[in-house]
């Protein structure tokens, strides 16, 4: 258990800080200068941004036996506006807009705090998620789908609550944890989108948009030409790139290289297909120059420390 919450948490932020560096790069460029290994950018090389800043304030959330979305959406706050969770000391950046909108209606006691237009389905709530299925894989629910997915709902629906994140976010979980269970990742792939479509056929709202998920459904989807993959921040993009990238692979380095060099929105989909191939391949298989490049590891692994103990102590 402990190896697999460290290989996801760490996962995400090694994808992060790898394609920090690269990203809005165009995609021709990538193709004119591709990236194999973790560079400076902007900010020094192994610099992590919101992506894992967020995925470490949800974890921290997580590592209580009773979870609050107060609680949640302060430890929100506190990495966008506090630096809480940051890489480096009084430098968190890169929080989305529809974050900070939600972030907004929690301070000033506004309900929903969540954002439900069709336009606020940015990979914000997605990026983060990689705790969700840890959580409920390892306090033993991961069975009930009904469960799952209603608990993969409240927690991105605090931020990003129209249905098409909704749906992302559970797709992802139920990739997740098939992964844990030890499916390959094509399996895991075919599984999670047959349990997401039965669950979400069941409402007419929720079946209109799972709709524009059909493509995962193509036995051949991680084939497809690159030339069909967008790497956009929007979340259907953002998830199937991450998928893409990931599912042909035999290693960490190759789904993280792959990913990058997509371009476009290059942090968040490299900490998206981090999370699934370190959860896949493990810790060990991740380059120990990736590792030890990773800025402000001693808070990660703290983290990660805290919410085993906790599962440990609670299920």
């Amino acid at each position: 258990m402990f190896e697999e919450i460290k290989s996801t948490i760490y996962g995400v932020a090694i994808g992060d800080a790898f394609g920090l560096a690269h990203d809005t790069k165009s995609r021709q460029m990538m193709k004119e200068n591709p990236v194999y290994t973790i560079m400076d950018g902007f900010h020094e090389a192994g610099t992590y941004s919101d992506d894992t800043a967020l995925t470490l304030a949800l974890l921290d959330g997580l590592s209580k036996f009773e979870i609050n979305e107060e609680d949640l959406m302060e430890n929100f706050f506190q990495a966008a506006f506090m630096n809480k969770y940051a890489a480096i000391e009084n430098a968190g950046f890169g929080f989305g807009r529809t974050t900070i909108e939600a972030l907004s209606n929690y301070k000033n006691e506004i309900k929903p705090w969540g954002r439900s237009s069709f336009h606020s389905n940015g990979n914000g709530a997605l990026m983060r998620h990689s705790p969700v299925p840890l959580y409920l894989y390892y306090s033993g629910i991961s069975d009930d789908i009904e469960k799952v997915l209603s608990f993969s709902k409240t927690i991105t629906a605090l931020t990003h609550a129209h249905p098409i994140s909704i749906i992302a976010s559970g797709i992802y979980t139920l990739f997740m944890i098939e992964l844990l269970k030890d499916s390959s990742p094509d399996v895991a792939l075919n599984r999670a989108y047959d349990l997401a479509k039965n669950y979400y056929n069941r409402d007419s709202i929720t079946r209109e948009y799972f709709t524009y998920f059909k493509r995962l459904n193509d036995l051949d989807f991680h084939y497809i030409d690159e030339t069909k993959i967008k790497s956009t921040g929007y979340v259907i993009d953002s998830l199937e790139a991450s998928l893409w990238s990931f599912i042909p692979t035999i290693s960490f380095k190759e789904a993280i290289i792959r990913a990058c060099n997509l371009g476009g929105d290059t942090d968040t989909i490299c900490a998206i297909t981090g999370s699934m191939a370190a959860l896949y391949y493990g810790m060990e298989n991740i380059p120990k120059d990736f590792i030890i490049r990773i800025k402000n590891s001693q808070l990660i692994d703290e983290m990660i420390q805290k919410f085993y103990d906790n599962l440990c102590s609670n299920f």
